[in-house]
């Protein structure tokens, strides 16, 4: 292929890792990082930390997802787990899983697999405690992990425990749980209610055929091998759920059963919610049932539509648009299953990678020359923002619940829409973000956090990007949200992220939305005024005009707020950038060089320390005097220095006169110089040229030389 992009490379790697090409699989991630340039995602590492065929591999790639900031993504995490999990070292796993700021279902299952991997069964049976106490319900690979656990450890009582959830969720025809029920009573010796699981599942049809013909114990007969305790009859759990184990019967452990349970299985488990059609209307169900159609109608438009369709799009819009008027009424309740539902649409619909960008390499976004670029399915997607803009919005909304699945992943994913060449899209997600930023107090430091990553890659990598003006925007409130005294956190994203903004070539697009970060940062602490201005002395415009008209308006804001003792720090530098400035000729950089003296904060400031500032700039006002070609630049100079007579008349005139001394010793200079060359030439003219030789050296004439 001529070009390969991430996605590319992601699916050669996933394509040997399914084939079971594991050290291909490693070598195409190896050749992915030195040969493409391409920065790798968070699709990347999973299949190649289960291609790892050493402990070495995989803690190289653990490397380069810290350096990637990749570590904590729960799909990475997970995989992480297992890697270590797979080498034994499962401390380490623990550790990662201990550390990790939001976890999934995929994360839980990880670290309770690992356990029972390295058969530390009872450690997988105390994260079950832990998992059901932050409310995550089991799936069906929990399920199985943990009745492998019951199995290892010969603990029937969870083992039961876990076959009663199983009963109570609707989980008994999986094949996994199944296959692991049959494990755990063979290995507790109820061969008979393993052998009843066996029959009653769906997908072991030719199997039940044969063990069909072999011969079977009447039922009279005790389940277990043994065949003590014929005559006892075990209660019914669910199905024909009937089991005794080890001769005594489960009816004896019922009271144990009912006091463990309750730490293990809380009670506000539920059992499984009533299905309800989703093409009915709201009006057309009792509102018992709303909750549930609410969930079926999410869950229907999680199907991704193609165009050619247009009658399923017309249908699912009308669901989407049924949804929002649902919720915008009052009546939604957001329990889990609803906040569950309704991320992973948003995340379905929304998240998506966008096309490479065909503009100009100059640019970092929209340029004001260049007519926006709209999505051709923004009608689609703007109720979709409509509904997540009323979902994070909503005034009964838990967060404790809906933090858990608008983790850091579903933050990062939404982040990277910001590069969206849609205006409108962009201006969504601007009051999303901030909404989430509002609520979830528990995830502002990783939106912090992951934003200056955007602006590092922005600035130092590509300088290519749609969104930053809303970023910066969102972040001009969220400054003026800063606690006193300021952190040095914020600090550092003052001194790593915004100054060196100012670099890129496109900062007239976001320069507004930057100078209101920057202002806000010195007006909660002024002190920070000189560390600004040095900044921005460091990235000044050479030979960018307009860039230079903007830095000398935002130089004008941060001067007003700048403290005399702050000013005296930089006042050398800076008023060495102005001078410059002053004889510019660009008309326009010259004048408004000239009009910060029309500011009484600055002139206040240069007033008392004119003793510096005016023999720096003073040639600079006599330059232009002389020989400015534009006349209204002539008429500010002249108003300048007529301000610095006024202020000191005598330290003018002296500036005056050390100017004209300094000019009689420049042209006395010049005059050596071009006296010294006449001597020269007329000594490099008499020497005779020989042809023959001419490399041959020559001996010059003694003359005085001065220099």
């Amino acid at each position: 292929m001529p070009r390969k992009d991430v996605y590319t490379w992601n699916s050669m790697v996933s394509a040997y890792v399914r084939s079971g090409r594991f050290r291909e699989a490693v070598d195409c991630f190896s050749q992915f990082l030195v040969t493409s340039g391409l920065r790798p995602d968070f699709y990347t590492f999973p299949p190649v930390l289960k291609a790892c065929g050493n402990l070495n591999v995989g803690k190289k790639i653990h490397s380069w997802l810290i350096k990637l900031g990749l570590e904590w993504d729960v799909f990475v995490a997970a995989s992480l787990i297992h890697m270590y999990s797979r080498f034994g070292l499962i401390s380490v796993a623990r550790k990662l899983f201990d550390e990790m700021p939001s976890r999934d279902m995929g994360c839980w299952n990880a670290m309770i697999s690992g356990f029972c991997q390295n058969g530390n069964a009872a450690d997988a049976l105390g994260v079950l405690i832990e998992m059901r106490s932050e409310g995550v319900k089991m799936d069906p690979i929990t399920v199985a992990s943990l009745l492998t656990a019951c199995a290892q450890s010969d603990d029937s009582l969870s083992g039961i425990l876990i076959h009663l959830y199983v009963v109570k969720h609707g989980l008994e025809f999986d094949q996994f749980v199944c296959n692991a029920l049959i494990n755990m009573y063979a290995k507790f010796g109820c061969l008979g209610r393993a052998q009843r699981i066996f029959y009653e599942m769906e997908d072991s049809t030719m199997l039940k055929q044969i063990l069909s013909k072999f011969p079977r114990k009447p039922k009279s007969e005790s389940l277990d091998s043994t065949g003590s305790d014929s005559g006892n009859k075990s209660p019914i759990l669910g199905s024909g759920f009937q089991c005794t184990i080890g001769g005594s019967s489960l009816t004896s452990k019922l009271n144990v059963v009912k006091r463990v349970s309750s730490a293990v299985f809380p009670a506000s488990i539920a059992a499984g919610a009533e299905v309800v059609e989703p093409h009915l209307s709201f009006k057309e169900v009792s509102n018992p049932q709303k909750q549930n159609l609410f969930i079926s109608k999410l869950n229907v438009c999680c199907e991704i539509i193609d165009s050619s369709d247009p009658v399923k799009q017309d249908l699912k819009r009308e669901t989407l648009i049924e949804l929002v008027d649902f919720v915008s009424s009052g009546s939604a309740k957001f329990t889990e299953p609803a906040i569950s539902a309704m991320c992973k649409m948003c995340a379905t619909n929304l998240f998506r990678v966008f096309p490479p960008k065909y503009r100009s390499n100059f640019t970092g976004g929209e340029t004001e020359d260049e007519e926006p670029m709209f999505d051709p399915a923004w009608s689609h997607l703007q109720i979709v923002y409509d509904l997540l803009v009323r979902f994070i919005s909503y005034s009964s909304l838990d967060i404790k619940v809906a933090k858990k699945h608008v983790d850091h992943s579903f933050i990062v994913r939404l982040l990277d829409l910001f590069d969206s060449e849609d205006p409108r899209e962009r201006d969504c997600l601007k009051t999303i973000l901030h909404r989430i930023y509002g609520k979830f107090m528990v995830h502002r430091p990783f939106i912090r956090k992951a934003v200056s990553n955007i602006i590092y890659r922005f600035v130092f990598e590509t300088e290519k990007h749609n969104g930053m003006s809303e970023l910066l925007e969102i972040f001009g409130s969220v400054i003026s949200g800063f606690a006193l005294p300021l952190k040095e956190e914020h600090k550092i994203f003052l001194w790593r992220a915004l100054i060196p903004l100012h670099k890129p070539k496109s900062v007239g697009i976001y320069h507004q939305q930057l100078t209101y970060c920057v202002v806000q940062f010195i007006e909660k602490d002024p002190k920070l005024a000189s560390t600004v201005i040095k900044g921005l002395l460091k990235y000044w415009p050479v030979t960018n005009s307009q860039k230079e008209l903007m830095f000398l308006s935002e130089l004008e804001e941060v001067l007003e707020m700048t403290s005399m003792d702050e000013f005296q720090k930089i006042m050398v530098p800076l008023f060495r950038r102005i001078r410059c400035c002053l004889n510019s000729s660009h008309y326009q950089v010259a004048e408004r060089a000239h009009l910060l003296w029309n500011n009484e904060h600055i002139l206040n400031l240069i007033g008392h320390n004119r003793q510096v500032i005016l023999p720096l700039v003073f040639p600079a006002i006599e330059r232009n005097t002389q020989n400015h070609w534009n006349q209204a630049v002539l008429n500010l100079t002249m108003n300048v220095r007529k301000m610095f007579c006024e202020m000191d008349e005598e330290l003018v005139l002296a500036c005056q006169c050390k100017l004209e001394e300094e000019h009689i010793k420049s042209n006395s200079a010049a005059e050596k110089r071009r006296i010294t060359w006449e001597r020269l030439e007329t000594a490099a003219g008499v020497q005779p040229v020989v042809a023959c030789n001419f490399l041959a050296p020559i001996k010059p004439s003694t003359c005085p030389v001065v220099c």
